[in-house]
């Protein structure tokens, strides 16, 4: 990536480190809304799968471990930001 111009960097405002400018809680609800709705695809994939073959796949497995790790991001990682 080619460094940024002098004259376009002149035109960027300064920083405000005092009182900076925030979403607010627009990560937190994307995020809360989007575990929802996966929760609820994952849950209703693995109740067809188990009622109509009465087990789960390898790639099941994979969707699972997925999940998992949504959450995790979800979970533990938004409060840092």
């Amino acid at each position: 990536m080619p460094p940024i111009p002098p004259e376009v960097l002149a035109t960027f405002p300064a920083p405000n480190y005092v009182n900076p400018e925030t979403r607010g809680n627009a990560l937190i609800i994307s995020g809360t809304i989007s575990l929802i709705i996966a929760t609820i695809a994952v849950g209703v994939r693995c109740y067809a799968r188990i009622s109509r073959r009465r087990k789960l796949g390898v790639d099941d497995i994979f969707i699972i471990l997925g999940w998992v790790c949504a959450q995790y991001v979800c979970i533990f990682l938004q409060g840092n930001y």
